[in-house]
């Protein structure tokens, strides 16, 4: 045969056979050549012995290839494993490598161990790995869908997203969720964090944090293992904070750090308010009587208040035009109150009050509630005479404005200058009559000294009377004397 001619036939058997042998190379399905195969080199000459040494070769290694029939369009292997990659397959098929396929059908109990379940589900008595990225090259994560649709997913990092493919923390979740027990522990802080309103106990907050029930239970319980007795929850906003707790197992405000503003003392039903550390400032006892600055309490007495130091202020009232200050003394509380000329205008000398005054009737009257017995007006009457003194409550009743200590001085003032004129007339009346004295004294020593010898008539005496002048206080001067002689 000629060597050309046998060479291209040899060339197309190969090919037709190479697909499955693969003549010793590692293929899809590796077979051993069995024997030898003569090469030949251009200008060789083809013998019948190497003909046949090659055809029984070839015959040899066909019939070592695995048992494969054709049912159909399938191939099909019924004897022995199927090793594909490997050369001693201890399976039905033994794959080394990666296996890319679009679909998988089965429960997959065999190939992952784990067991079919009620309702579909799968079970595992042992430990089932579901592994990603196994390369460690940073690329490959773990997803889990329904209807054809992301519904969680592990990322490289280990951080889980639920209705998220992209966490932004290590478990992210984007909808609502329900739970009975939320523990955010570390090995320092627990943290909640939210950039929207949280609720607690339904489902529409109106703020950060909104906590509510229906139920007749505690809305929230903080509590910690501290022996201290001291406990608090700070509430921060920009310009500063509060903070709400426990001071000695008491419902406290606190200052700052853990010193009280505040205590609720319920043992014994007290309220204490504190400034600067420790020291006492008000108290409310269990019947409401408030002491302010007596730093221990005080008893039967509804408002007790002690200043600081001797003599300063114990009370100061304050309007939007003024302010007065008490100052308790032994002999009253006098007040103490704006008067500077520079918060003043329109000053002049003030109007005549002393009528107004004395035009508010008094009465002694019997207070209906309890039967005491008071003097002061009636508000009825005074309004007729000063109705700017009055004023009607929102129960109707009407209520009498005092009189202002002013009012009174000015009616007083008005009243001295009344007394100063009935003085200067008193004084007056007193200088005619010790006049007018003198100068009777001085007729009766004169009628004495005449007597015998003129005859006065009382018309005489009047006329002199008449005539005197209280400004000379020598008796003949007090009387302008006529000449008295020849009358009768």
């Amino acid at each position: 045969m000629r060597k050309d001619i046998f060479m291209v036939f040899l060339k197309g058997m190969l090919a037709g056979v190479g697909f499955v042998v693969g003549l010793g190379a590692t293929a899809l399905l590796a077979v051993p050549l069995v024997g030898a195969l003569k090469q030949f080199n251009a200008g060789d000459t083809l013998t019948a012995a190497d003909l046949n040494d090659n055809f029984t070769t070839l015959q040899t290694t066909i019939e070592s290839i695995p048992e494969w029939t054709k049912n159909g369009a399938n191939a099909v292997y019924l004897t022995g494993n199927v090793g594909i990659g490997v050369p001693n397959p201890t399976a039905a098929l033994d794959v080394n490598g990666t296996i890319n396929a679009t679909a998988f059908v089965g429960d997959g109990s065999a190939l992952t161990g784990i067991t079919p379940g009620a309702s579909g589900s799968v079970v595992n008595i042992a430990t089932t790995n579901v592994g990603a990225d196994t390369d460690n090259n940073g690329s490959g994560e773990i997803t889990f869908q329904t209807q054809n649709s992301t519904r969680m997913v592990v990322k490289n990092n280990g951080w889980v997203g639920i209705a998220t493919t992209s966490p932004g923390t290590p478990l992210q979740v984007n909808g609502t969720t329900t739970t009975t027990t939320l523990d955010a522990t570390t090995t320092n802080t627990g943290t909640l964090n939210t950039t929207s309103n949280a609720s607690i106990g339904h489902s529409s907050p109106v703020a950060r944090l909104d906590v509510r029930t229906t139920a007749t239970e505690r809305i929230a319980y903080f509590a910690d293992n501290m022996a201290d007795g001291i406990s608090y929850i700070e509430v921060q906003a920009q310009s500063g904070s509060a903070r709400f707790g426990v001071y000695g197992n008491y419902p406290a405000i606190f200052q700052s750090g853990t010193t009280p503003a505040w205590v609720y003392d319920f043992n014994n039903h007290v309220h204490r308010f504190y400034y600067n550390g420790l020291n006492e400032g008000m108290t409310i006892n269990s019947i409401g009587d408030v002491c302010i600055g007596t730093n221990g309490g005080c008893s039967n007495t509804r408002l007790h208040v002690q200043a600081p130091t001797d003599g300063a202020p114990i009370m100061r009232i304050v309007d939007n035009n003024g302010n007065c200050s008490f100052h308790p003394e032994p002999t009253g509380m006098p007040a103490n109150c704006l008067s500077d000329e520079r918060t003043k205008k329109d000053i002049r000398p003030a109007r005549p009050v002393l009528q107004k005054v004395l035009s508010i009737p008094m009465h002694d009257y019997k207070l209906k509630v309890d039967n005491s017995a008071h003097m002061g007006p009636v508000a009825q009457e005074i309004q007729k005479v000063r109705p700017e003194l009055v004023s009607e409550g929102e129960d109707g009743l009407l209520s009498v404005r005092g009189l202002s200590s002013w009012e009174l001085a000015k009616a007083i003032q008005e009243m001295h200058a009344i007394m100063q004129e009935q003085k200067k007339t008193i004084e007056s009346l007193q200088a005619q009559q010790k006049s007018l004295s003198a100068a009777l004294l001085e007729l009766k020593r004169q009628r004495a000294s005449t007597a015998g010898t003129q005859n006065y008539t009382a018309r005489d005496l009047a006329e002199n009377l008449t005539s005197a002048n209280p400004a000379d206080s020598t008796p003949m001067g007090a009387l302008n004397w006529r000449n008295l002689a020849g009358l009768r």
